[in-house]
């Protein structure tokens, strides 16, 4: 599933919901992680004092029951990053495990951020991109005096 549109949507708000959801069910598991903590874990490894391998990590990603990856297309968008992400989507979609991305990018921009086959993936077996496309609503609590309580 991909959750994309703009800030203050409640996408992330729902994607918690969701991930409380899950890992309240006895035996399931959830992790929400931004893209680039993933990143981050994952160059972690190659330190030459790294206890744990690029593929450990990668495994670990893959094992969750439900991966939540926020923020997808605020970092580079370096092929190196592409790589990574596609390594993470395929080894869970290899497992048979849901991926839920988070993104403020359009459509098409997830599709050239994360690589065609990586965003095939997601869609694949009634994968859902769901749109909010209203305003924020952190701005209108902001700017309107008669928001309701």
């Amino acid at each position: 599933m991909v959750l994309r549109g703009n800030v203050g949507t409640g996408k992330n708000h729902l994607a918690c919901a969701v991930a409380r959801q899950v890992s309240e069910q006895e035996g399931f598991s959830s992790l929400l992680l931004t893209v680039a903590e993933i990143i981050q874990r994952i160059r972690a490894t190659w330190d030459r004092q790294s206890t744990e391998t690029e593929a450990e990590i990668i495994e670990r990603f893959a094992g969750v029951d439900l991966l939540i990856l926020d923020e997808v297309g605020r970092q580079y968008g370096t092929e190196a990053e592409r790589i990574t992400l596609f390594q993470v989507i395929d080894a869970r979609y290899r497992a048979m495990r849901p991926t839920m991305v988070i993104s403020n990018l359009l459509p098409r921009e997830i599709t050239e951020y994360l690589g065609d086959a990586a965003y095939d993936r997601l869609r694949e077996n009634g994968g859902r991109l769901v749109n909010f496309d209203w305003f924020s609503h952190r701005a209108y609590k902001e700017e309107t005096s008669d928001y309701p309580a």
